[in-house]
């Protein structure tokens, strides 16, 4: 029975782990942070830096280091081969999410009461589909760890407020926010600190039976160990990095990034339409539930304040509404703005939606919410029959693999109108979604092979690779300050990170006349070079006919000799 009961409730759990498996063993890195936390890592290694980080020689002090050593440590033991092991830094801490989560909501007081395994499950899936939580589980990134923390964080203080305090939940309860801290930056003291604080004004638990809270929650364990480990950190930076890398890390990358970034600076109201497409498919469903809940809470807020307090079964629904909405509020007052950083409360708004499914899953108005992504399914198997033949972008989404994921969306799509519509299952509309989203990943994944080529750089630094060893079968290469070759990209996006794959700088070249100057130098060139410039551009053309070249997707490699060399080719000698 015990085994049949832990099949019932982490079976799944499983299933979600090997759906998302091919597609983290199959892929590539991606050039716009992937490839740079590799080449952060790589330089780590090599100058031997733990706290302070640098990438091609510029302070990088965007990030905490407990991420940047997870890499560190995938680079050391698996090499180029580290994509399934980083994966597990993302796909874990997701599922770990979820695991929490449900485990809250099962004694949530009087709205979780009629939930049950099948809502539940419900949930489970809606959050594990909700899109940028799902892209989150799937890319390299320390968000979705530092998102696990924020959660294991409110989980103590809310065991704490509930009176079911256990033992260590007073250090616990700072260790994990500084551990969130550690593993994104600021956004780790200030969502759950800001929404736990939050939750106590809201509650009155400084004028009730509560009033030991604030001490509990807040009091001189909290701030001794979060500033304590906190000047354990920066000391250790001063003293690798010195004191412009600290001031760089505590002032450039956070006082200025929240009032006026330098990057990603975005109008207060960013989160509030960029929600609908990072919630989808269930964005609308998400805002049609909140707006009915505080539309609700206003009418009866003056008669049911006070009673509401007195009864902590029923605060979980409001907790978790508290810690959405003070998120969204303190984070669209902050300058610098991406739709990943809402990740951390995506579980609270999925869950408050799911404490008020018994409320809304019978509404005629939910079920035509819940019928738009039915409409997306059910039309992925027609749009991939025909579209590619029309729009020749969209050649690559073809192949078996491709076939059969969008026959299983179909599917699913299909029979989630007959639930939702003939039986009136909105819990079974959800599952089914969710289902057929995850088997289309694992059976669309082993097409990854052939897109590889157009989302990174592995293919063609292969290949620009085996291009130098053929030219120079005996050449040192692999001496990073004196390269026997040196390697250049022109109108290849972020091809500084490929310097992960050739082990050596890459110098992204804004003009083509600065190639002339560089075979100049004494030393063969390997130039990476967009198709594009290939085909518009004469003078990139005619001085790469002829020359020893490999051409993977929309890039190809190009030999350039030395000056020698060149004089050779044009004399007739390949």
């Amino acid at each position: 029975m015990k085994g049949r009961a832990w099949i019932r409730d982490y079976g799944c759990y499983l299933l979600w782990l090997a759906a998302l498996l091919p597609l983290a063993l199959l892929r590539d890195f991606t050039p716009s942070n992937e490839l740079r936390y590799m080449s952060i890592a790589d330089e780590a290694l090599r100058e031997g830096h733990w706290f302070a980080f640098y990438h091609h020689g510029e302070p990088y002090a965007d990030k905490p280091p407990l991420y940047l050593w997870l890499v560190m440590l995938g680079r050391w033991l698996f090499g180029d081969g580290c994509m399934g092991f980083l994966s597990l830094f993302s796909i874990l801490p997701g599922l770990g999410i979820v695991a929490v989560m449900d485990r809250w909501v099962r004694g949530g007081g009087e709205e979780a009461d009629g939930l049950g395994l099948p809502r539940r499950r419900a949930g489970q899936w809606m959050l594990l589909t909700t899109a940028f939580f799902a892209g989150g589980m799937v890319v390299l990134r320390m968000d979705m760890l530092m998102s696990l923390f924020i959660v294991l964080a409110l989980r103590v203080f809310y065991r704490i407020y509930e009176g079911r305090e256990k033992a260590g939940d007073r250090w616990w309860f700072p260790l994990l926010v500084f551990m969130a801290l550690f593993t994104k930056g600021p956004y780790g003291v200030m969502i759950p600190v800001a929404g736990a604080m939050a939750f106590l004004l809201v509650e009155r638990c400084g004028k009730t039976y509560r009033r030991g809270l604030w001490r509990r929650c807040f009091g001189w364990r909290f701030w001794l160990v979060l500033l304590s480990l906190s000047g354990l950190w920066w000391g250790m930076v001063y003293a690798e990095g010195g004191y412009d890398y600290l001031h760089n890390l505590l002032f450039n990358q956070t006082v200025h990034r929240a009032v006026d970034s330098f990057s990603h600076k975005r109008g207060f109201f960013y989160y509030f339409w960029s929600f609908g497409h990072a919630a989808a498919p269930w964005s609308l469903l998400y805002v049609a539930v909140l707006l009915t809940a505080l539309g609700a809470r206003f009418r009866r807020w003056p008669a049911s304040d006070t009673a509401a307090v007195a009864v902590v079964g029923t605060a979980l629904p409001r907790f978790f509404l508290t810690v959405f909405l003070t998120s969204l509020l303190m984070l669209s007052c902050v300058s610098a703005k991406l739709e990943v950083y809402l990740l951390p409360v995506y579980p609270f708004v999925v869950y408050y939606v799911l404490l008020r499914m018994p409320r809304w899953e019978g509404k005629v108005w939910a079920r035509l919410l819940v019928s738009v992504p039915l409409l997306a399914l059910t039309s992925a198997l027609p749009a991939v029959l025909c579209l590619p033949s029309r729009i020749p972008s969209l050649s690559l989404l073809q192949g078996f693999p491709i076939y059969i994921a969008a026959a299983v969306l179909t599917a699913g799509g299909l029979w989630g109108w007959w639930l939702l519509w003939r039986r009136r299952d909105t819990a079974g509309t959800v599952r089914t979604v969710g289902l057929a989203l995850f088997v289309a990943v694992f059976f669309g994944a082993f097409r990854l092979p052939a897109l590889n080529p157009y989302m990174g750089y592995g293919a063609l630094a292969r290949a620009g690779r085996d291009l130098v060893a053929e030219r120079m079968p005996n050449a040192e290469a692999l001496v990073w300050d004196d390269p026997a070759v040196a390697y250049g990209a022109y109108r290849v996006r972020r091809a500084v990170g490929m310097a992960a794959y050739v082990k050596q700088p890459v110098r992204e070249i804004q003009r083509w006349d600065e190639v002339q100057a560089m075979t100049g130098a004494g030393r063969p060139l390997l130039m990476f070079i967009g198709s594009g410039a290939l085909a518009a551009e004469p003078a990139v053309a005619s001085a790469c006919a002829g020359r020893p070249q490999r051409t993977v997707g929309p890039y190809t490699a190009v030999w350039f000799g030395t000056q020698t060399e060149d004089m050779e080719t044009e004399g007739g000698r390949p």
